[in-house]
């Protein structure tokens, strides 16, 4: 229960959405500005919760579909996970709205092939990175991972953010939708091309880090037979 608070609280309106989502409504005056402030953020975030706590921050749910896939989060967990953060961005968007009342929006003009491409590549980069710095052995109890992972979305958005929006994740999305910054129709977009990179991100850990799979397949043989014994 905690940890899905703690995932609305820092996915949404104080930490991480909102933000976004105001940084989004003022991208045209200052989109270099806006893509540095949600890296930064994302540094800060990843830092301070330090992913190896109780909550394993992920803000995500492509991050969350990835690690999942990649065997370091619960199945009972994924679904609490996915919820709080869409809970997360739509308390964020509605504090958005309520706060810049009036405020001129107009919706990204997103052409389909080139934005699901964008999508795609910069939410797999992301997911990939979160894998490595955050879940592989050879990376445990590293200092940087906030960085990597920060750095990896602003640079995201500065290359893509004029082709997609670069959102790179499906509870912002969902806030950014909320706002009319992007139409409902063209959700389905950043939905697909997000969980289908976290699929392929996720499958792509698990070939080019055998060592890593080999613990996830252990553990589980570990769990299976543990629970065979008292079944007993």
């Amino acid at each position: 229960m905690r940890r899905n608070f703690d995932e609305q609280v820092h996915n949404g309106a104080t930490r991480h959405v909102l933000p976004d989502i105001h940084d989004r409504l003022h991208g045209n005056r200052k989109r270099s500005g806006c893509a540095g402030t949600i890296g930064h953020r994302v540094c800060a975030d990843g830092d301070g919760l330090r992913w190896r706590t109780h909550l394993r921050g992920h803000f995500n749910p492509a991050v969350t579909l990835g690690v999942w896939l990649r065997g370091k989060c619960e199945t009972k967990d994924v679904v609490g996970y996915m919820i709080s953060q869409i809970v997360g961005a739509v308390l964020a968007a509605s504090a958005v709205k309520y706060v810049k009342v009036g405020a001129e929006v107009a919706p990204t003009s997103l052409a389909l092939l080139p934005a699901l491409l964008a999508e795609f590549l910069f939410t797999f980069a992301l997911v990939f990175v979160v894998l490595n710095v955050a879940t592989a052995k050879g990376t445990a109890g590293n200092s940087f991972y906030g960085l990597a992972i920060g750095f990896t979305v602003m640079t995201g958005a500065f290359a893509v953010g004029n082709i997609s929006g670069g959102v790179f994740n499906p509870a912002v999305a969902v806030g950014v939708s909320m706002m009319g910054l992007s139409a409902w129709a063209n959700i389905w977009i950043y939905l697909a091309a997000e969980f289908a990179a976290g699929i392929a991100a996720a499958l792509t850990f698990r070939v080019v880090s055998p060592e890593d799979n080999l613990e996830r397949l252990a553990v589980r043989h570990s769990t299976a037979v543990g629970e065979a014994r008292s079944g007993r």
